[in-house]
């Protein structure tokens, strides 16, 4: 017999990480949200963050710096970028 608290992990557990980030840092409301317009958006802030570090990286010559300007610079900006994203999706809810 299965408990309460695996019924809750199974359900949260198939969320994409991304949106995991979305839901327990920033206590975003899946629920008022369409899902599928969520994954569109979770995408394309993906693939900006990733345009944005390559861009980054890109401007040093040495591989050994690339790497540590990436390392420094990867969690800052993905956190920076879903932040500004629940920034605009609290602004829309009070809107509505």
């Amino acid at each position: 017999m299965r408990n309460y608290r695996n019924n809750i992990q199974e359900k949260v557990s198939k969320f994409p990480v991304e949106v995991k980030i979305l839901m327990y840092i920033y206590h975003l409301d899946i629920k008022s949200i369409n899902y599928k317009k969520l994954l569109h958006f979770v995408c394309l802030i993906s693939s900006f963050d990733i345009a944005i570090l390559f861009c980054i990286c890109s401007l040093f010559s040495q591989g050994y710096i690339q790497l540590i300007v990436l390392f420094l610079l990867v969690f800052p900006v993905i956190f920076g970028s879903y932040f500004i994203f629940y920034k605009i999706c609290e602004l829309k809810s009070r809107r509505n």
